[in-house]
């Protein structure tokens, strides 16, 4: 090779490597971005749809389903500004509140904090029951709105000087009605009280309501009220409860019977609860044949249980 080319060759790589230089410097001279946003903020509806969150300013504000009780947490695909990063990062399951904040970290290392804002799908309920007493042993129905007509979700409580029990008997529930069944055993007695309701996220608390006495009627043990009687015999009708009938113990009362086609009679003696039991003593003389057998109040001469279908042989 001659000087002039070796010449050559030495100018070419020389000016091949100084144009490389040329490329590195320029490349580090590009300065970072600083881009720190959140861009799209997505996650799943009550139903399994995509729901997109609203970035306004630093606040991710999400619309949740209409009608429907908010979720404990969510979990959701977020993509930010170029080069940035972003925690919790996209795909971590997060709680559903204002406690939530987002970080976002943009390449040149400025950060932006976001909040989560829920805005709840779950109207707030009410309760519309006009009526102002209900009973022992009977099914209270709560008129209302929007509550959710699931059981795990929608809760029941009769409260007293902070006191609260729940009514755990749920009978029947939609967005709009709740019937539930207040039990004898329960460690309460009669008096006022309000009715609490708990629905998803929201409460709401309507009364005072009176709770009084069960009826004497659906306190009797219909199955074990016998069919037949002899004159001179015991009737006896049982009741459910001692509690039930300590409401009742010092209540006295009559019997009247009436046979098809004849006037009412009333046969003699007043007679008392003792513990769970109500005897009728059917007179000696008492005639044969079907009977209806009614119990009367002697206070309030309201009959309480009756007629009952007996037969006299």
């Amino acid at each position: 090779m001659n000087l002039n080319a070796i010449f050559q060759l030495l100018k070419s790589t020389a000016l091949y490597l100084s144009l490389i230089a040329t490329l590195v410097s320029c490349k580090k001279e590009q300065p970072d971005l600083p881009y720190n946003d959140i861009e799209t903020f997505t996650i799943e509806d009550a139903n399994g749809k995509p729901l997109q969150g609203v970035i306004k300013g630093e606040d991710i504000i999400i619309y949740w389903t209409p009608l429907m009780e908010d979720p404990e947490s969510i979990t959701p695909t977020i993509r930010v500004s170029e080069n940035a990063s972003i925690s919790p990062a996209s795909g971590t399951a997060v709680a559903y509140s204002e406690e939530t904040k987002y970080t976002v970290t943009a390449q040149d290392g400025s950060k932006k904090t976001y909040t989560l804002r829920p805005q709840t799908g779950q109207p707030v309920p009410y309760i519309t029951s006009n009526a102002t007493a209900f009973n022992f042993n009977t099914v209270l129905a709560i008129g209302g709105d929007f509550f959710i007509p699931n059981t795990d979700k929608t809760k029941v409580y009769l409260v007293q000087n902070n006191k609260e029990t729940a009514l755990t008997d749920i009978r029947s529930l939609t967005n709009s009605s709740i019937q539930v069944f207040v039990p004898l055993t329960l460690d309460i007695d009669t008096g006022k009280y309000h009715v609490k309701v708990v629905t998803g996220k929201r409460v709401v608390t309507n009364g005072p309501y009176t709770l009084l006495k069960p009826r004497f009627s659906d306190m009797i043990e219909y199955a074990t009220v016998a069919k037949t009687v002899t004159p001179g015999g015991v009737l006896t009708l049982d009741l459910k409860s001692e509690k039930g009938a300590g409401y009742y113990k010092n209540d006295q009362y009559e019997v009247r019977v009436e046979y098809p086609g004849q006037p009412l009679k009333i046969w003699p003696g007043i007679i008392q609860i003792e513990g769970t039991k109500l005897q009728v003593k059917v007179p000696s003389n008492a005639e044969k044949g079907m009977v209806y057998i009614s119990i009367y109040d002697t206070k309030t001469t309201m009959s309480v249980y009756g007629a009952i279908p007996i037969t006299i042989e």
